[in-house]
């Protein structure tokens, strides 16, 4: 019997989604110009990374792979 793996399931998927919704509010309650100038250009650098890495995974998708889950034909998905 296999052990079922919490992250990859629906209550870990939850547990992300409430640690986004923190993470948002902080966000939100926090004013940028009552923070250091190193947590300030820290901050910056993170989101330039996650912006990067975005992007990275966006262009590194196999368009094999989408064509297979493409609710429309492939012939006409590629002719659009």
């Amino acid at each position: 019997m296999t052990q079922h793996n919490p992250i990859n399931g629906y209550h870990g998927y939850l547990r992300r989604m409430l640690r986004i919704r923190e993470l948002a509010r902080f966000a939100a309650r926090t004013i940028a110009r009552t923070l250091p100038p190193g947590v300030v250009e820290k901050g910056r650098a993170c989101l330039l990374y996650g912006m990067e890495v975005a992007s990275y995974a966006c262009v590194s998708i196999n368009p094999r792979r989408l064509r297979a889950q493409s609710p429309v034909p492939a012939q006409r998905a590629t002719h659009n």
